[in-house]
């Protein structure tokens, strides 16, 4: 039975859509090494998307670059400019930014977290002792560019680097068993 056959239990799904995304987030290479044999656990929710998460779109540098302007990062010169690069290059809009060093990478997260509505770390978000995470690979953390910062016992807290990355943020929630709620940071802190 071919994917996308009425009978397959394989669904086609639109790219970019919530559905992709999902379908995306649990696939069996990413998983794997978390799932034990003879073992089920439901998959996390992923949030619904409140913007355009696509940082490649011609939507989200449209939507971005507005953020932008009304914050006064940019002006439109130095904004055409980093448009132009990424519809040649095709790369992510907001490393683009960063990339051409048109924006810092603190002045790129505040602008970030006030389109995505996330809020920012601060340094009292960070513990004083690391968090205890054995459970958590080191180079997935790295790679991810996501720490867990605190817990209330329910929920985890995870500061990130890269806010487009929700398949780190479902992955921790799966391996961890509860919900995990993102905050935005520079890759520094």
């Amino acid at each position: 039975v071919a994917a996308g056959d009425v009978r397959s239990p394989i669904r086609q799904t639109q790219p970019g859509t919530m559905a992709q995304e999902y379908t995306n987030m649990l696939s069996f290479k990413m998983f794997s090494e978390f799932i034990l044999p003879g073992h089920y656990m439901p998959a996390p929710k992923l949030p619904a998307p409140a913007h355009d998460l696509d940082p490649r779109s011609e939507a989200f540098v449209e939507k971005f670059s507005a953020v932008l302007v009304n914050r006064g990062a940019l002006d439109v010169l130095a904004l055409r400019r980093a448009q132009m690069a990424q519809a040649q290059s095709g790369e992510r809009f907001d490393l683009v930014l960063s990339r051409l060093g048109l924006l810092t990478e603190t002045e790129l997260v505040k602008a970030l977290a006030t389109y995505l509505e996330l809020p920012v770390a601060s340094a009292a978000d960070f513990p004083t002792t690391p968090f205890p995470a054995e459970e958590l690979p080191v180079s997935f953390m790295k790679s991810s560019r996501t720490v867990p910062i605190k817990s209330d016992g329910e929920t985890i807290v995870v500061a990130t680097a890269d806010p487009f990355n929700v398949e780190a943020t479902a992955a921790l929630s799966f391996l961890l068993r509860r919900p995990v709620v993102r905050r935005l940071a520079t890759s520094g802190d």
